[in-house]
């Protein structure tokens, strides 16, 4: 299970734009990616592992060190 929690509050939200055709010259800045963190979980019928949060980018590399190993470390003892 995943999820995106943006610091705003919140979840897995979709980027909006507003579009307003009678005041051309006015207009809000906001960032383009909202802030937000990665939470992951395993939940079975045996256990919970978890919450892991993350901050950044959760590339491969970054999966197999955090995610996996804890996995592994957890369920490789049954």
């Amino acid at each position: 299970m995943e999820a995106w929690f943006h610091l705003s509050g919140y979840v897995n939200s979709h980027n909006m734009r507003l579009w307003n055709a009678d005041k051309l010259h006015f207009y809000i800045e906001t960032p383009l990616r909202p802030q937000k963190n990665r939470v992951w979980a395993d939940v079975s019928r045996r256990r919970i592992v978890g919450p892991i949060f993350f901050n950044g980018t959760l590339n491969a590399k970054r999966y197999r060190l955090e995610i996996l190993t804890t996995y592994i470390n957890v369920h490789g003892d049954e």
